[in-house]
């Protein structure tokens, strides 16, 4: 009898250590709302944590973010909120205010957050660690200029582009497609293939293009983007590159292009042939008449 008397003692015991643990996770995250679901650097933002208590009533109620070695801080608040108490089958709101960091990069962020409580009952603080996770995405910044280069109506050119990637986000993918206009014909592939450009960088390509004769003296080159950002997010844009073009004597009048010389040199070398050529002529000639003199 004794021992079947020790066998549920310690029978009762481990079901009080179990309903013990349990009441541990008695507290529970029941949802999260974010304000906005685009969230980029510089913003402000509002996250809703709703707590439900499933278990006894709990008071001394903490929840903690732990923001450390993340983009982000309390804006005009604390990382820290606290709730007095929640009863049993109640759900209470904690809301916090946090600015995203300017030199936040495109990532899912995990926001570890730690909630303390007591038992109304009991002095002793129980904890319960969770996780929220954010999304952060910044929209690429990619221009195209023209790089410095002489162009002239009526001819072939060789013309310099630079791809600019000015946003705090890579992109990938990059493609750079010179549209047709009827102010030139491209004499290069339509199409050329970047790949990746990180965040704060660039990349140049050469192209050859004809210039017609009769078009204004700027003109805009159509340019077609395409490419992906760091979620894969696809992007396609359409940009008007400015450029001027000259004819060749207006070139040449603003110093932008040499005056060629060849001919003045081939006339030259023509002319001192010319006088070699009678100058020797001659002497033969004069050593013909002294011989017969």
């Amino acid at each position: 009898m004794k021992k079947i008397l020790k066998i549920l003692i310690a029978v009762l015991i481990l079901i009080f250590l179990i309903v013990s643990s349990f009441s541990i996770y008695a507290l529970t995250i029941s949802s999260v709302k974010i304000n906005d679901s685009d969230i980029s650097p510089g913003d402000i933002i509002e996250i809703d944590i709703d707590l439900k208590n499933t278990l006894e009533d709990v008071e001394d109620v903490t929840i903690s973010l732990e923001l450390k070695d993340l983009p982000f801080a309390p804006h005009e608040s604390s990382s820290d909120y606290a709730i007095s108490e929640i009863k049993e089958d109640k759900i209470k709101n904690a809301r916090f205010t946090l600015i995203v960091l300017n030199n936040a990069e495109p990532d899912v962020y995990k926001i570890p957050i730690k909630i303390s409580y007591k038992g109304e009952e009991s002095n002793e603080t129980k904890t319960k660690n969770s996780i929220i996770s954010l999304k952060v995405n910044v929209i690429p910044v990619v221009e195209i200029t023209k790089e410095e280069s002489l162009l002239l109506k009526g001819q072939k050119n060789e013309m310099s582009l630079r791809v600019i990637n000015k946003g705090l986000s890579d992109v990938t993918f990059l493609e750079v497609e010179v549209l047709d206009s009827s102010y030139y014909q491209l004499l290069s592939p339509q199409k050329l293939y970047i790949g990746d450009l990180e965040s704060d960088d660039f990349d140049s390509f050469d192209f050859n293009i004809f210039i017609n004769n009769n078009v204004p003296d700027k003109i805009n080159l159509l340019v077609k983007i395409n490419y992906k950002d760091s979620f894969n997010n696809e992007y396609s844009e359409n940009a008007d590159v400015p450029v001027n073009v000259y004819d060749k004597n207006k070139a040449i009048e603003l110093g932008l292009l040499k005056k060629s010389n060849t001919g003045i040199i081939i006339g030259i070398i023509i002319t001192i042939i010319l006088v070699v050529v009678l100058y020797r002529t001659w002497r033969k000639s004069q050593k013909i008449k002294h011989k017969h003199a």
